[in-house]
């Protein structure tokens, strides 16, 4: 894994429309969710804040593009 994936929240990469769908795709794949709690200080309470938003922006951005 991408030392910048788990940087992604600091960077505020995760609101960018550029970078939610990598982001939206990486937060699926296995052992993720796992490494990002086990190494990110309060990883549990920021994993869910982070995906919480992630989930958001992704689909504010699917039904701009897509129009649903």
């Amino acid at each position: 894994m991408n030392w910048w994936r788990f940087n992604a929240e600091y960077l505020h990469l995760s609101h960018k429309e550029n970078f939610v769908s990598i982001i939206y795709a990486w937060m699926r794949e296995e052992g993720v969710r796992e490494a990002y709690i086990k190494y990110t200080p309060g990883g549990e309470e920021r994993w869910k804040i982070l995906s919480e938003g992630v989930n958001r922006r992704y689909q504010d951005i699917v039904r701009e593009h897509v129009g649903h």
